[in-house]
């Protein structure tokens, strides 16, 4: 009994360093986890334009090769339907991994915005918004979520997890935009 409560409160106070460590430049990232309902905040400035931005954002189909703990996603709707999205994958931070299935209908303003909101899925509802600010080089990216996921997230370690899982995956995000935007550059 007192050796995983060791192993528990190690966890604890790793999870309490990890952030002071883990703070990338030019990404931020606040999530609530409060009453059963996760928000999120994020924004990440990108040294690349904002068509190059977008062409990351809405490669639908490939995102599960560089976005980390995505197992899956795919454009699941019909050519005239309105766009619909499949993915799969986990979140989460060490032993506390859940799995996601998500369902998103997407309205899209090229260069601008995306809308999402699940219609299926595991999730209760989620429903936010990426948004490309500016034109040149280099954009804000924002994103914004409100989720409500099936079983409430752990107290004290819920927002800490949230946070990190999603600056793990904007900053792998953003890797990509950035080598794209390097790749299309003339030699």
């Amino acid at each position: 009994m007192m050796g995983r409560l060791a192993a528990v409160l190690s966890a604890f106070l790793l999870l309490l360093a990890v952030p002071v460590a883990r703070a990338e430049p030019g990404l931020r990232v606040n999530a609530d986890s409060s009453w059963g309902v996760v928000t999120i905040e994020a924004e990440m400035l990108v040294p690349a334009d904002a068509r190059t931005s977008w062409s990351v954002l809405t490669d639908y189909n490939n995102l599960a090769r560089f976005v980390p703990e995505m197992k899956s996603s795919r454009i699941i709707s019909r050519d005239g339907e309105p766009k619909r999205l499949e993915q799969k994958g986990e979140s989460g931070l060490l032993s506390f991994m859940f799995p996601e299935h998500v369902i998103l209908q997407l309205d899209e303003a090229p260069y601008d915005r995306i809308r999402f909101h699940a219609v299926g899925g595991s999730l209760k509802s989620m429903k936010g918004e990426w948004r490309i600010v500016g034109s040149g080089n280099p954009v804000r990216i924002l994103y914004r979520a409100r989720i409500v996921p099936p079983v409430p997230l752990p107290p004290l370690l819920g927002s800490t997890m949230i946070e990190m899982d999603v600056e793990s995956k904007l900053a792998a995000i953003r890797r990509e935009i950035v080598r794209r935007a390097f790749a299309a550059r003339p030699s």
